[in-house]
């Protein structure tokens, strides 16, 4: 992995020659964002990340399980869970997670991307992507 704009934008190597691959996060703007020097830039959120990598976690399972795969399986999920615990507490709202096995197949909402989002519209803030 290389760092190409510290907490946003990332190179991760592959296997098998393959050029690495580019990882960007949003990057918004403001008081709520402190140490975001630079422009706004679109990107993903953690929380999406999260979602592909249980999804190949699971993939995997499936190919061969083992218990080693069903924990890492298991804390992949906890942490997609504590991250939209985290976006809620941040918004000020209360969520009711669903089932911790089911979390990653919820709805995301198209502004902010959570799936534990409680509004149906957002407003965009000056500086954000999302």
């Amino acid at each position: 992995m290389r760092i190409l704009d510290p907490g946003h934008v990332y190179l991760a190597e592959s296997v098998c020659d393959i050029e690495p691959q580019r990882i960007q996060f949003v990057k918004n703007r403001g008081m709520k964002y402190p140490g975001n020097a630079g422009e706004p830039q679109p990107g993903i959120i953690c929380q999406e990340l999260l979602r592909i990598l249980i999804d190949r976690t699971a993939y995997l399972n499936n190919q061969g399980a083992c218990s080693e795969t069903e924990h890492a399986l298991a804390a992949l999920r906890s942490a997609l869970g504590w991250f939209e615990v985290r976006a809620a507490r941040c918004r000020e709202e209360y969520i009711n997670l669903p089932h911790a096995e089911s979390l990653e197949r919820e709805p995301v909402c198209p502004s902010c991307g959570h799936s534990c989002c409680g509004r149906k519209e957002h407003d965009r803030l000056p500086g954000t992507w999302r």
